[in-house]
């Protein structure tokens, strides 16, 4: 969790505009959230994701390797994911149990 604390730390350095496009700074709420999650919903055995600022203020959690890419974007209000393979792209919105069920079986398969 060492490098996963340090990079969201780094984000919170990130000033308004930082893609020069008019991007948002990432709140430390933001941060808190992220870090939250990746405590409570990451399977201890889940490799490390990369960290990655969004445009909107949000930051997203990414791993791409064995055939899958899982993205996880944590945004003020919502989650949204996106996991994709050869058999195309699901996406959906981490409301329910049952979509961090969805999520889990998609980290499983990234171990």
């Amino acid at each position: 969790m060492s490098p996963a604390i340090a990079r969201l730390n780094a984000l919170l350095c990130l000033p308004q505009n930082w893609n020069t496009y008019g991007s948002m700074p990432i709140a430390a709420a933001t941060i808190r959230r992220a870090f939250q999650f990746m405590v409570h919903a990451l399977p201890l055995q889940a490799p490390a994701p990369a960290i990655v600022p969004t445009p909107s203020g949000g930051i997203q959690l990414e791993w791409h390797q064995d055939g899958l890419d899982l993205e996880i974007e944590l945004l003020p209000t919502r989650i949204e994911c996106s996991a994709g393979d050869q058999n195309g792209v699901v996406e959906f919105s981490l409301r329910t149990q049952l979509d961090l069920l969805r999520l889990r079986a998609y980290l499983a398969r990234l171990n």
